[in-house]
């Protein structure tokens, strides 16, 4: 049962009391807030909100226009979260009327309150008449919407002293709901009034389940959900990661890359509370894909005790504890990414219109040939789906580059202009209206973007995908462009490409990155986070001789994918057979004949001459592919070495990277 008190409450607004430090100190006072009749409705209409909401016992309270009396009712240990409800929502409903910008501080009342117990009936008497008249008192006038407002909401004695008893479950359990925030901008607009401290309007709607789930728990009640991880980087996962380290956090389960849901890629997470106050310590399991290992097993073989005040709103990378100190050796020692390369790096190209802007190679020539000068703004331009490790594909798409930092005059590229108005003017506007592209100041002949940093494409670079579920990272002197499923680094360093295609760059990236679908996101916040060691052409020599072998390889597969294609009339192979160099001879051939029959159905198998023939011209240019594949990994492998050596690693350090 609850220890229920009344208690005589008060709260000014901002500056409107001037204490004894203020006087001592000398403190300048600064400008106090008073509320007119109309804002002393807005804030009373929303503590009469509350009230009715959570079935406040008030016996009675006022709006006198620098502060709030309050006769409340309650358990003591409630009273400090009911007056932070009640400040909270009131100053925020007054910052929307007064239409104070989102981003701008407001301070409607002072932090502080005023409690003051009541120990008997003649004490609340006299507070309840205190409260009454206290608006005649300053000489505030009789405010009857007010009044009436005040005596809907109020209780009586004997209500407010009725028995209640503690609330809350026992135990809560489940699996909450996964929608951004963003997503649902009414519901998202319903829950930011309601104060939730884990609320970002760029957050998901799991982490507000967490906070509620909490707020349904008993003192020291357990609770337990299954969601994902991505809290635990994300910039919307502060207020969560916060939250959590104001609770007592008992066990922390990463399911890392094991999967656990049939058709679905996750990266779920567990973890096991209680609602108290944080101990010292908590457990932590980061689980790993071993056989038909049963989940209890694979959770005790990798759980490890983890201190609390390591952990901090700050990014949480949850490593095992050989990881945790690998990494902490790396930060302590080396620079970031971002500081290596000066906080360099870019997107590639927004179109906010691809088909309009990325165009192929016969459309390209075909505006040139109407227009010689259309040859200017044309780029060659690669897609995240262009590169792989080490190498880009051949050229097939080109960017008409009309970006708003040229400040062209479309007038002066006419087979450009036709070009753009065959999709209609209307299409290509910037101007946010529905079958338009987004709204920004560029005309509507120009990309989505200025890309002020243009100048960086025609210069020596790393060029990376942006979502990668294996390193894939290239290294361009041509004056590539990219969309923007790619960024770029603009550099002539090419260790530091054999950095981050190397086992040791795939390891950091795993801890640093956002996990999703299968690989890592990078976003520059996280990846630019990741330690480099001081290069100086160490690995150069590796690198072009890797990119060359790589070339190589490329070439000979290409040339003998388009005579299969040429000799068989075949318009596109394949994944199969454009990885032909990994068949045998049998499960190419098998291919060959599915590829000839589904661009000619009446097509006879080949005669025993010509798959003989077939065989020998295959199996020379798979041994060459195969000697190429060879000296790759080799390569590869001496880069890993060469690279483990550039961060100092141990033996026991190098095992650590590659168990992960």
């Amino acid at each position: 049962q609850k220890e229920k008190q009344a208690f005589h409450v008060t709260w000014v607004t901002h500056n409107a009391r001037t204490s004894q430090r203020m006087i001592e100190y000398k403190v300048k006072k600064g400008e106090t807030i008073w509320l007119d009749e109309e804002l002393e409705m807005v804030v009373a209409n929303e503590l009469a909100a509350i009230i009715t909401e959570d079935e406040l016992n008030v016996l009675n309270w006022n709006v006198c226009g620098d502060h709030v009396h309050m006769l409340l009712v309650c358990d003591p240990d409630e009273l400090a979260n009911t007056v932070r409800k009640l400040k909270g929502r009131s100053a925020q409903r007054t910052k929307e009327c007064l239409k104070v910008p989102r981003e701008e501080v407001f301070h409607l009342w002072a932090q502080k309150f005023n409690r003051k117990p009541i120990e008997d009936e003649d004490g609340l008497a006299n507070v309840f008449e205190y409260i009454q008249h206290n608006r005649e008192k300053h000489n505030l006038p009789l405010n009857k919407e007010l009044q009436l407002l005040v005596s809907e909401v109020c209780c009586s004695y004997e209500e407010a002293f009725l028995p209640e008893y503690t609330g809350g479950f026992d135990v809560v359990i489940g699996n909450p709901p996964y929608v951004k925030l963003e997503t649902i901008k009414e519901t998202s607009t319903a829950l930011e009034k309601q104060g939730y401290d884990t609320f970002t309007k760029r957050g998901d709607l799991y982490a507000i389940f967490v906070e509620k789930g909490f707020d349904l728990l008993k003192p020291k009640g357990i609770y337990s959900y299954i969601m994902p991880n991505k809290w635990m980087q994300a910039g919307y996962g502060k207020p969560l990661r916060e939250f959590f380290l104001t609770k007592e956090l008992i066990q922390f389960i990463d399911f890392g890359d094991l999967q656990i849901f049939d058709g679905a890629t996750t990266y779920p997470c567990i973890f096991v509370a209680r609602n108290d106050i944080p101990k010292d310590e908590f457990d932590v399991a980061v689980l790993v894909a071993v056989g038909e290992t049963d989940f209890n097993t694979n959770v005790q073989t990798n759980t490890e005790t983890f201190t609390t005040k390591d952990f901090s709103g700050d990014t949480w990378v949850i490593s095992s504890k050989r990881e945790n100190k690998l990494l902490e050796k790396l930060n302590n020692v080396y620079v970031s990414l971002d500081e290596y390369v000066n906080g360099n790096a870019n997107y590639g190209i927004k179109t906010g219109f691809t088909e309009g802007f990325i165009i192929s190679e016969e459309e390209k020539n075909k505006l040139i040939e109407k227009d010689i000068k259309a040859k200017e703004i044309i780029k060659p331009v690669l897609r995240g789906r262009d590169i792989k490790k080490w190498i880009a594909k051949p050229i097939e798409k080109y960017l008409i580059s009309t970006f708003p930092a040229f400040n062209l005059d479309i007038n002066d590229y006419s087979s450009i202009k036709d070009h753009f108005l065959k999709y209609g003017k209307k299409r290509l506007e910037q101007s946010g209206e529905k079958g338009s592209r987004k709204k920004s100041s560029g005309k509507w002949f120009e990309t989505q973007d200025s890309i002020d940093y243009w100048e960086l494409f025609n210069k020596p670079k790393i060029m990376y995908q942006k979502f990668q579920v294996s390193p894939c990272f290239i290294y361009d002197e041509q004056g590539l462009y990219c969309n923007d499923s790619m960024w770029i680094i603009p550099t002539e360093n090419k260790s530091l490409l054999g950095i981050l295609n190397s086992k040791m760059g795939w390891w950091l990236i795993t801890k640093y990155c956002t996990q999703i679908r299968g690989g890592c996101q990078l976003i520059w916040k996280y990846f630019g986070q990741i330690p480099i060691p001081e290069l100086n052409g160490e690995l150069d020599d590796h690198v072009v001789n890797i990119m060359e072998l790589n070339n190589e390889l490329q070439k000979i597969t290409d040339s003998f994918s388009e005579l299969l294609q040429s000799k068989f009339d075949i318009d596109k192979l394949s994944r199969k057979l454009e990885s032909w160099h990994d068949l045998t001879f049998k499960e190419f051939l098998k291919e060959l004949e599915k590829a000839r029959k589904k661009a000619r159905r009446d097509c006879n198998p080949l005669p025993i001459q010509e798959q003989a023939e077939w065989m020998e011209y295959f199996n020379q240019q798979k041994a060459k592919a195969d000697d190429l594949k060879s000296q790759i990994a080799q390569t590869d492998s001496e880069i890993d070495a060469m690279v483990y050596d550039l961060y100092g690693l141990t033996e026991e350090e190098i095992r650590v990277v590659e168990e992960k």
